[in-house]
């Protein structure tokens, strides 16, 4: 580097740092200086822990649902609603989580989750929010029966096909 352009070529390098820094612990929800907690997915869990029966499935794509829920999960495709619902169905799957982090950043094709409550072959049970964020947990209508395929492991995110 010339010696004229090392003082812009530093400054320049040391403004990107501090950005990438600021927008590393500025969560979404939390505001400036708090990295982001996934607390709406923690009183999914939580609520599901509470009012499902321990032999009930759940698909979600967060470890973290899984983890409070202490149900058996079964991974969330990256397919549509209607190829979603197809999979869940083969794996005996009684409930659904759709997070906002998952729907906005991960599988928009699951937009619908968020935007409509009458949804065929799914029925709305509980809404939980916090720090601006919301899951939105779905019974599966009718119920499957159960399931004695092992499902997918909550850590493979594939894609459906």
């Amino acid at each position: 580097i010339p010696r004229r352009a090392r003082v812009p070529v530093l400054a320049i390098a040391l403004l990107m740092a501090g950005f990438a820094s600021v927008m590393t612990f500025r969560g979404e929800a939390a505001g400036w200086w708090h990295p982001a907690e996934q607390s709406e997915q923690r009183l999914a869990g939580e609520w599901l822990d509470a009012n499902t029966e321990p032999g009930d499935r759940i698909m979600t794509r967060s470890m973290i649902v899984s983890f409070y829920s202490e149900r058996v999960t079964v991974a969330m495709p990256h397919t549509g609603v209607e190829g979603m619902l197809t999979f869940a169905r083969h794996y005996g799957v009684r409930y659904v989580v759709a997070d906002q982090y998952t729907v906005d950043r991960l599988i928009p094709e699951l937009t619908p989750l968020f935007e409509r409550d009458d949804i065929p072959g799914l029925r709305l049970v509980q809404v939980v929010a916090s720090e601006n964020r919301v899951a939105r947990i779905f019974a599966v209508d009718p119920a499957p029966p159960p399931s004695l395929d092992d499902p997918p492991l909550l850590g493979f995110t594939g894609d459906a096909g």
